[in-house]
């Protein structure tokens, strides 16, 4: 068995993974203390953790938010949804307090390798095989995604590959990025980037998510056309980016998922639009599918990283 847990902004779950990415039991969670700093973080992890070890278990895997250093299992940088995240060694931390290798994976990438090996990459590829390579964009929060290829997710050489978030688009021109820039595309694509552009458009200061967003574009009033056009701002952004980065890869499939995706034709339909327009034309047949997959995806996708890196 593989102990796998994945670290949110607002929760950490965490579960027994076979060798095959079964799940063995629960799914284990707790709220996450973002806000309390790294030891109430790893100390809510291996909390969770010890609930589920036992004989059979040979390591662990851990999915997290940030740019992760796989070889010492160290965070490089994250931005501020978990406070003074950035430097913390989590494989080196949790492996002292659970006595066993731990390896450490950025969410997005845990992600992409959950639903390449055993999900929508798994299963139209057929029983037993999987799609050679998937393009995986996140549309949460914020946004991430994934470069997979065979089992593995694409590290880049700096660990920072799968970042789909920080692709500049001229619809985030000027303004401000979580990580610090302008003119990304999760400052106008991902949850918190619509909602900051409902407001700057004049809408509702009461309405306080992307999916009261979403709501007020459906529904008659005066906020509906700022809502509406926030909407198809955001998602013509992201379906752009998605479009840029499958030129640029031409992957055998591309896959959407995380909140946003769950819109419904108000989003996807800009979304769809700008990506097939982006595409070149050599691409026009490649598979654009959604996602359905929740947390356990991740688990399944970090428990793989690290089984594959344990007894290979």
């Amino acid at each position: 068995m593989i102990l796998a847990a994945d670290i949110g902004g607002t929760k950490i779950a965490a579960a027994r993974i076979t060798g095959d990415g079964d799940l063995d039991g629960a799914v284990l969670t707790t709220p996450t203390p973002a806000d309390q700093g790294p030891q109430a973080i790893l100390a809510a992890l291996v909390g969770l953790l010890e609930q589920l070890g036992g004989t059979d278990v040979i390591g662990v895997g851990v999915s997290t938010a940030g740019v992760v250093d796989t070889t010492t299992g160290t965070i490089t940088t994250a931005t501020t949804s978990l406070r003074g995240w950035s430097g913390t060694p989590v494989a080196a931390v949790v492996s002292e307090r659970i006595g066993l290798p731990v390896h450490v994976l950025n969410d997005g990438l845990a992600f992409g390798v959950g639903e390449s090996v055993y999900g929508l990459g798994s299963r139209l590829r057929g029983t037993g095989g999987r799609v050679p390579s998937m393009l995986l964009v996140v549309v949460g929060t914020g946004i991430g995604g994934a470069i997979v290829v065979g089992d593995d997710p694409w590290l880049g050489a700096r660990g920072v590959a799968g970042h789909v978030g920080h692709v500049p688009v001229p619809e985030a021109d000027g303004l401000p990025c979580p990580c610090g820039r302008t003119g990304h595309v999760e400052a106008v694509g991902g949850g918190a980037g619509l909602l900051a552009a409902y407001h700057r458009g004049g809408g509702d200061r009461s309405v306080g998510s992307a999916r009261e967003v979403l709501a007020a574009a459906q529904t008659p009033g005066e906020d509906q056309q700022v809502a509406l056009t926030a909407v198809r701002r955001s998602a013509t952004a992201v379906g752009r980016v998605a479009g840029g980065l499958a030129n640029v890869l031409d992957p055998d499939l591309v896959v959407f998922a995380g909140g946003l995706t769950q819109g419904g034709p108000l989003w996807w339909e800009p979304a769809r639009s700008a990506y097939r327009q982006t595409l070149l034309d050599a691409l026009r047949g490649l598979p654009l599918e959604v996602s359905t997959g929740g947390v356990l995806t991740a688990l399944r996708g970090v428990g793989r990283y690290s089984w594959r890196r344990i007894t290979t």
